[in-house]
């Protein structure tokens, strides 16, 4: 998977628009969908404000490393959830699996709202 491929798979398991995701980098949502179609590369300084945003090594997201092991983090009021996935999944089952355990999260936090 491409530079752009990840970062757009990112984007949304975070549930961000492409505006969401340039306002929080400063830069234009043009430039997200250009970084995301492959028309244009991160400089190094928002290479690594991605990497950080998304908890995810540069290497990765460049391609230098085939290890697919990387982590999601949620951040709530009062709660940090850090999803690792192993190797052996595909990108489609990692992103299923973080919808997932997202979605059990929320429940949680309706069911503990409503008590």
């Amino acid at each position: 998977m491409d530079f752009g491929k990840k970062l757009s798979k990112l984007r949304e398991l975070r549930n961000l628009t492409k505006q969401e995701l340039a306002r929080e980098f400063n830069i234009s949502r043009q430039l997200v969908s250009s970084l995301e179609s492959g028309n244009s590369r991160p400089n190094s300084d928002m290479l690594v404000a991605i990497a950080n945003r998304f908890n995810v090594s540069i290497d990765w997201l460049l391609g230098r490393s085939e290890d697919a092991t990387y982590s999601i983090c949620t951040e709530d009021k009062n709660e940090i959830t850090i999803m690792t996935f192993p190797e052996k999944l595909t990108d489609d089952e990692r992103a299923f699996t973080s919808d997932f355990v997202s979605l059990l999260l929320k429940q949680r936090r309706a069911k503990s709202k409503t008590k």
